[in-house]
């Protein structure tokens, strides 16, 4: 992970700049204007929200280190096929542990987990840009062909959610990084419940 990190972006003072696409400036540019409405806009209510709180998952260094250990041979480039079953509070926990080994990382407080074919994340994202943003998003996930597709059913920057057709622009971003990731990631086998995720695949070089 540090390593991505360090490809994509080179620190800039305090915060890292990150050379983007032409689809990904324009994304940012978009979430920028997003932010600066949500500051001026009324706030709505919670209950209001479609981007519901994260669950409380407390953080387990025991169950981190067990899926780095899994993790580590994948990313290393010492295994080519993989096939890993996780949980909420482990993926979460190995993110958290993650941010505590490279603090370079540009995401924190991070809160990801599953329930049928969904995906839900929370985080703040910072060093990016000079100003820290919270995200959520809940996807919907499935696997076609040997493709994970996604579809963004929720999204908030902030306490303001996304418009549907920012709502789609970032799911197409998604779905095309996925497209690009193709020749270097296989997935065969994809299946979201609650609590737990089971992906096996294969990573070619």
């Amino acid at each position: 992970m540090l390593r991505i990190a360090r490809s994509v972006c080179s620190r800039q003072g305090s915060y890292y700049a990150c050379p983007l696409g032409r689809e990904s400036a324009v994304l940012l540019v978009l979430l920028c204007f997003v932010l600066l409405l949500s500051a001026c806009k009324p706030r709505k209510s919670p209950s209001t929200s479609p981007c519901e709180a994260p669950p409380a998952l407390p953080y387990s260094e025991d169950l981190a280190k067990s899926l780095d250990a899994r993790l580590s041979p994948i990313y290393l480039g010492q295994s080519s096929e993989f096939a890993i079953r996780t949980t909420s509070q482990e993926l979460t926990s190995w993110i958290t542990y993650s941010t505590l080994r490279w603090p370079e990382l540009p995401v924190k407080n991070a809160v990801v987990w599953f329930s049928l074919e969904q995906v839900h994340f929370s985080g703040t994202i910072w060093r990016i840009l000079p100003f820290a943003f919270t995200v959520k998003l809940r996807a919907r996930v499935w696997l076609s062909g040997r493709t994970p597709q996604v579809v963004v059913e929720d999204a908030c920057i902030g306490r303001s959610a996304l418009p549907g057709w920012l709502k789609r622009f970032v799911q197409r971003v998604i779905n095309e990084t996925i497209v690009d990731a193709g020749p270097f990631f296989q997935c065969d086998e994809l299946r979201l419940s609650d609590d737990e995720l089971y992906i096996k695949g294969v990573v070619t070089r």
